[in-house]
């Protein structure tokens, strides 16, 4: 087996989540620095302060949003590259599994997006994170849940209000879906002014879910 992983790992040299570089069997010293800066403190929910909210009990994301793991997560939408998904899915999953108080979910979904989206990006990152967080967590996964149903601009580099308008009723639940009483966890890549996931969280709590909850990979400082 020794054997075969060393083949596997030359034929396949390892690279660094974070940069991309080829480290092989050492470690990207430099991203270990830099990211360790980047480390939220673990289990502890953003705070709500100047970001919009109102809807979600808590968000928990592991980084701050800042290079390199922003370049990380720019690259996983645009490359297939699963030992990254797998690792950064699995640091959201040990930061839910370390909150203060432990979360009651029923379901697990995704913020959609629409095929035009998809075509620009290359890759539905939120859908394959939360499909692995879902297997980890052992929680059902309903990607469909959530319905994009308008197009929307872009919202990098729109301001807040912006973005808030720019989001407004382009969610909605798939008709046979039932959510009285379920308490729902949203997967998103990022978290910025956090308008999008509160509008998923708010279509959400319109159809009888009582508690809607966010993870990302990282969160813009605030």
């Amino acid at each position: 087996m020794k054997i075969l992983s060393l083949i596997i790992d030359l034929l396949y040299p390892k690279h660094c989540r974070f940069c991309n570089k080829v480290i092989g069997f050492s470690r990207c010293i430099e991203c270990e620095e830099k990211v360790a800066e980047l480390k939220r403190p673990i289990g502890l929910p953003l705070q709500r302060q100047a970001r919009n909210m109102d809807c979600l009990a808590f968000v928990f994301s592991p980084y701050n949003y800042e290079k390199p793991v922003s370049e990380a997560i720019l690259r996983l939408k645009f490359s297939n590259k699963p030992l990254d998904e797998k690792s950064f899915a699995l640091d959201i999953v040990n930061e839910l599994k370390n909150c203060d108080e432990p979360l009651k979910l029923d379901i697990i979904t995704c913020v959609p997006t629409t095929n035009r989206e998809i075509k620009e990006h290359g890759r539905n990152l939120p859908y394959i994170l939360a499909k692995i967080i879902s297997q980890e967590m052992q929680l059902e996964f309903d990607p469909d849940l959530l319905l994009k149903i308008k197009e929307t601009k872009r919202q990098m580099g729109l301001s807040g209000e912006q973005r808030r308008k720019n989001i407004k009723n382009a969610f909605a639940v798939n008709s046979d879906k039932k959510l009285t009483g379920k308490s729902v966890l949203i997967i998103d890549d990022m978290f910025t002014t956090g308008s999008t996931m509160n509008e998923c969280a708010e279509t959400l709590r319109k159809s009888g879910a009582v508690n809607c909850c966010g993870a990302t990979i990282a969160a813009a400082v605030r």
